[in-house]
């Protein structure tokens, strides 16, 4: 069968032509006729002459269609798979740095604001995510497309390809050059974000003393500098790019307009057809589309790499050792503490403990007082092993911390220290510590042992909702809740650091009488501030600078005289007065 189109193009031939036709469009048979005969086709005859064209095109669209649909449901689960991928990918960054992060030792906290650790853990990661879901999403898809252009160019004319490769290179060592200087301007920017989520966290949390001292102004002068500071960083990463991406977009058109010159003496020379210019000039214009995408990805990607370096900074954080090395395998059975010649110094050269030495029996208690900064709490923190020392030991059981895995000590140790930390949450929650099948029952004796009567009075018990840090408690309701949360887990060893220092003398006398029960058959160490609550401890040492200066009972210590006795006295004569 022939197409009408086909039969056309011998109008002007003058030789006659041959086809076949079946029924019922025409007789059955051969025909033979020249080209004018056609014009006196009737509709009929010129549509079945058609029939194949329009069948062809019918083909060719379905096919079209298919291709269009094939390309949305291939381009969708790629879009798809690769931001799942790139989540994934983030979401397992994410979680490993956080739990990185609880598993760092006390004195990475010291000296690390929290508000830098949220930018890390929230902002850089985010900064990662948008690389995974956006620019190399583009860049693989770019990639592949450069490549198969690439081939397709060289297939063309090799010499016109090694003149857009030439300005390739200088698209290459351009990129290289920017990418310094926009990785380093993208550095400061997220030291100046870490500053602005420390001193906003930190305000945050310190409001009530900014607003007590009416100080709002100065710290809006303060939060004004900081972020003025932010801002220049973004303004001069906009600058770099508004350099950046131009200047690749110029050697884009440069590029075609090498092409004309070197393709147009070619064509001159009659060495390149005028038809094999037009595509490449076409090819090139597909050549530098990636080139141009990857170049609007560039300042994501180099943000991204910031980011990952803060992140791994803190990755490369050397954790706490849970489980030493030196751990035999074997835990103690009872639990005296002893301190023998400890060192201790949080920044080297300046000792905090000096030659510190004691020991506690098993169900054996010891206070320490002294003024402060003296190291008191400096010693508690060691038996945990909050902290490395420098020299010296300290034993539980007559094993050395340094050899016992991190979670038993802290599963036999309770430390109830002054400042509380309470979660947003209920109070049974933050007397379980966020237990998933917390004992209800265990609770609700310990808050009986301990005469915690304000709980009579908040709705829902137990099950009553607390704010952030419990704001909508007292301070020493928040103690009590500390004492609850110490005993729900039954130490063998207690820590009391200032434990009723924020407790008032009502709810002392209550906290007193439950402090004598707790100790009982358990070793403890209380550092003190109000002598009148450690008259029954076995012993009390008097800490000055870093050193046990006195040891000794209550009475012993009074008849001795010293720095425990002015003490004493001092405190007695202020609580006459008041």
């Amino acid at each position: 069968q022939l197409g009408i189109d086909r039969l056309n193009g011998y109008v002007d031939a003058p030789q006659p032509f041959v086809f076949s036709a079946p029924q019922p469009v025409f007789p059955e048979g051969t025909y033979i006729m020249d080209a004018l005969s056609l014009q006196r086709f009737s509709p009929e005859e010129h549509a079945w002459l058609r029939s194949v064209d329009v069948a062809g095109i019918k083909r060719l669209s379905l096919l079209f269609l298919a291709i269009v649909l094939l390309a949305f449901v291939v381009g969708y689960i790629n879009r798809v798979l690769l931001e799942v991928v790139g989540q994934r990918i983030v979401y397992d960054i994410r979680v490993q740095l956080f739990e990185h992060v609880e598993r760092l030792p006390f004195s990475f906290f010291d000296r690390t604001p929290s508000g830098r650790l949220t930018t890390r853990v929230t902002n850089d990661i985010e900064a990662l995510a948008d690389m995974y879901s956006q620019a190399l999403i583009n860049i693989v898809r770019d990639g592949f497309l450069l490549v198969g252009v690439t081939v397709v160019m060289f297939s063309l004319n090799a010499f016109l390809t090694w003149v857009l490769m030439a300005v390739l290179t200088a698209v290459v060592i351009l990129t290289a050059v920017f990418r310094v200087s926009i990785r380093n301007a993208h550095r400061v920017a997220r030291t100046c974000l870490s500053r602005i989520n420390s001193f906003i966290a930190e305000r945050i949390q310190g409001v009530r003393v900014v607003q007590l001292f009416a100080i709002e102004e100065k710290e809006k002068k303060k939060f004004q500098k900081i972020n003025e500071s932010y801002t220049l960083a973004r303004l001069h990463l906009m600058l770099l790019n508004g350099v950046f991406r131009p200047l690749v977009g110029a050697l884009a058109t440069f590029a075609v307009a090498l092409l004309l010159y070197y393709g147009g003496g070619h064509i001159l020379a009659g060495a390149l057809s005028f038809g094999t210019l037009v595509t490449f000039t076409f090819y090139t214009q597909i050549f530098f589309q990636p080139v141009q995408e990857v170049a609007e990805q560039f300042d994501t990607i180099q943000q991204a790499m910031a980011s990952a370096e803060k992140i791994f900074h803190i990755v490369d954080e050397p954790q706490e050792e849970y489980v030493p090395e030196t751990f035999a395998g074997v835990v103690p059975h009872e639990f005296s503490i002893e301190f023998q010649d400890v060192h201790l110094s949080y920044t080297p050269g300046q000792e905090i403990l000096k030659g510190i030495s004691f020991n506690v029996e098993q169900g054996g208690s010891v206070a320490l007082v002294g003024a402060t900064g003296a190291g008191k709490t400096s010693i508690t923190g060691l038996v945990p092993r909050f902290y490395g020392i420098d020299s010296g030991r300290v034993l539980l059981g007559g094993v050395d911390v340094a050899t016992l895995p991190a979670e038993f000590l802290r599963q036999s140790v309770a430390f109830v220290m002054q400042d509380v930390f309470i979660f947003s949450g209920t109070i049974l929650h933050n007397i379980a510590l966020f237990d998933e099948h917390p004992d209800e029952e265990k609770a609700a004796e310990i808050v009986d042992y301990l005469g915690m009567r304000f709980m009579k009075g908040l709705e829902g018990g137990l099950h009553h909702h607390l704010y952030e840090r419990g704001n909508n408690l007292s301070s020493g309701e928040r103690q009590l809740i500390s004492f609850a949360r110490a005993l729900y887990f039954d130490p063998k060893v207690l820590i009391l650091d200032e434990a009723t220092s924020d407790i008032d003398t009502e709810s002392e006398a209550v906290i007193q009488a439950a402090i004598r029960k707790i100790l009982k058959g358990r070793t403890s160490i209380i550092v003190a501030h109000r002598l009148s609550t450690i008259r029954t401890v076995d012993r009390i040492l008097v800490v000055q600078k870093g050193q046990i200066s006195e040891s000794g009972t209550h009475e012993e210590l009074l008849e001795t005289g010293g720095i425990y006795k002015n003490l004493y006295e001092l405190q007695s004569l202020s609580e006459e007065e008041t």
